[in-house]
């Protein structure tokens, strides 16, 4: 009878794991797909800026027409073209610290378009909503935002001129809109 005690088994153990070269390996090849990814990221982030700014105006253009309906007070939508500021306060200002004017400044790289007749006072551009829920006739018809390059979004004043709509987003390159 022999005993197994004392001897060794030549048998390999299963490996668990990876190895350096392995690790490393797979590390260059991730750099490598980001260095490939990280510019179409980074225009797709640039895009949702203007998607968000386009979305936020269009909103407040909203607010400030209900506003100017339910408070039977004149509201107005100011733009700054040279700063990039906009924003909605009423007509005639009543009280100190009205809580329905609101103020925003476009994202870095977003910018406003629209017709330099339009300006009023100080380089700004007015929408005027009445209490009755029209849009004053000197208001602007349209408004463009845009990233400085080929894509952005117009805002206009709808058919029947009580709204304004998005009418989506063009891109200069692919002539689309």
């Amino acid at each position: 009878m022999t005993s197994s005690i004392g001897t060794r088994t030549t048998t390999r153990r299963r490996r668990r794991g990876f190895t350096l070269i392995e690790l490393i390996a797979v590390m260059a090849l991730l750099a490598l797909m980001s260095a490939f990814a990280a510019p179409k990221f980074a225009r797709f982030f640039h895009g949702r800026d203007v998607t968000e700014e386009a979305r936020r105006f269009l909103a407040l253009t909203r607010y400030a027409r209900s506003e100017a309906v339910s408070r039977a007070v004149p509201m107005k939508l100011w733009v700054a073209v040279e700063t990039g500021a906009y924003g909605v306060a009423p007509e005639w200002d009543h009280s100190a610290g009205d809580r329905t004017a609101f103020a925003f400044v476009l994202a870095p790289g977003v910018y406003f378009e629209l017709d330099r007749e339009a300006l009023e006072d100080e380089d700004n551009a007015i929408i005027r909503f009445w209490p009755d829920g029209t849009i004053d006739a000197k208001s602007l018809e349209q408004v463009r935002i845009w990233d400085g390059g080929d894509s952005g979004y117009d805002i206009q004043l709808a058919e029947y001129g009580v709204r304004y709509v998005l009418e989506g987003m063009y891109d200069e390159e692919r002539d689309e809109k």
